[in-house]
């Protein structure tokens, strides 16, 4: 459950959105919501309240992407700033008080290992599946991870946004007929539904400032 809860918080959401079913391409964000957490684990069961709400926003241009997550009611925030120009990313984490910031080079060899990750998954698809979802109508694909985990997308074609090779948007939608605007994991400790709650083709003022405050760390 910590491991999950770390990936979750380094991968690296309210009302629906007013652009949708409005065909989006290129550049904009958006939010997604844990709206479902499952587990046959009575400890991990017990976080269901504090897990269920939680966010994780993309957002994406042609230079930059930003995965920012928001858990347990703002108790722990992580962002992770990536510049396709520069090839550096910036994490920042707000946990507990204390708040770090590290920088490192993106290098060839991480963006081929993300690259390569993405292309081992198959997908199918069943169009009978349908569910809308922020407002686009979505069908289903389905794949299955190197560790044996199922993963259950809800997929549109009237989204394309730009994502750099090898940025966590471009892994997480290699080999998808669509974006996915809802996915299901399923691991042996827990199932967790993300749904997106907010899609727009517009980038808010300031989403890739970084504040003041954070105590600069190295990577490790």
């Amino acid at each position: 459950m910590k491991k999950f809860l770390f990936a979750f918080a380094i991968l690296s959401m309210a009302a629906t959105s007013i652009f949708a079913q409005k065909k989006i391409k290129g550049e904009g964000f958006v939010q997604y919501e844990i709206t479902d957490f499952k587990s046959d684990n009575p400890q991990a069961a017990m976080m269901k309240s504090m897990i269920v709400g939680s966010t994780m926003t993309m957002y994406i241009t042609d230079e930059k992407t930003k995965t920012s997550s928001n858990m347990m009611g703002g108790m722990m925030v992580s962002e992770a700033i990536i510049d396709n120009k520069s090839n550096e990313v910036t994490t920042l984490i707000s946990a507990m008080g204390q708040k770090m910031k590290s920088t490192k080079e993106v290098t060839e060899e991480d963006k081929e290992k993300g690259k390569e990750s993405a292309e081992e998954l198959k997908f199918t698809y069943d169009k009978k599946k349908t569910k809308e979802i922020a407002g686009y109508k979505c069908y289903e694909a389905k794949t299955t991870d190197k560790d044996g985990n199922e993963i259950v997308f809800y997929i549109t074609d009237k989204i394309q946004f730009n994502s750099s090779e090898g940025t966590p948007v471009a892994n997480m939608t290699n080999g998808l007929e669509g974006f996915p605007l809802e996915f299901t994991v399923s691991q042996p400790q827990a199932t967790i539904v993300f749904s997106a709650k907010t899609v727009s083709g517009d980038i808010p003022k300031g989403a890739f400032d970084i504040p003041e405050g954070y105590k600069e760390m190295t990577p490790e």
